[in-house]
C-alpha cells in the first residue's frame, strides 16, 4: 500500500529537456498534465523578436519556443493514447 506521504510514489514522473548547453528535469504527477504543461510554458529564454536578436542566439539556449514544442508534443502523445 502506497503512502500519501510517499514524496516519490508511482503517480510521480519525471521529463528530462536537453541541450548541449542546458538540463532541465522536471518532477509532476502523471495525472496532472493541465499543471505539467502550465509549468512547461514558464519556462526557457525569451524567444529572439526580431531577425538581429534571432542571428546572436545560442543555439543550444532553450527558449520558450522550444518548451512550447515540448508541450505540443506531450499533449499530442496523450491524445494518441486514448484512441
Amino acid at each position: 500500500m502506497e503512502s500519501a506521504s510517499n514524496p516519490l510514489s508511482t503517480k510521480d514522473c519525471s521529463l528530462m529537456v536537453v541541450s548541449k548547453k542546458e538540463e532541465f528535469c522536471i518532477l509532476y504527477d502523471q495525472n496532472d498534465l493541465p499543471g505539467l504543461c502550465e509549468e512547461l510554458l514558464k519556462m526557457g529564454s525569451p524567444a529572439p523578436r526580431t531577425l538581429d536578436e534571432a542571428a546572436h542566439l545560442d543555439e543550444e539556449e532553450l527558449t520558450v519556443d522550444h518548451f512550447r514544442a515540448v508541450v505540443r508534443e506531450l499533449i499530442s502523445r496523450m491524445h494518441g493514447n486514448l484512441r
